[in-house]
């Protein structure tokens, strides 16, 4: 999961944040899945900056 994390934008140390928008992209384009990600990531976004800190995404992807 760090590593996900990582590649996306995150630090190693779990600090750090992924943009949505660069989730959204990876999801959409890079996968191409068609699941509606702008609102999972809406919802755990809680602070709703628009960065996804670590828990918020690991709590996307489990």
């Amino acid at each position: 999961m760090i590593d996900a994390f990582v590649a996306c934008g995150g630090k190693p140390d779990r600090s750090g944040f992924v943009r949505k928008e660069t989730l959204i992209k990876i999801i959409k384009v890079d996968f191409g899945l068609t699941i509606n990600i702008e609102e999972m990531i809406n919802k755990l976004d809680v602070d709703g900056s628009g960065e996804i800190e670590f828990d918020e995404f690991k709590a996307i992807l489990t």
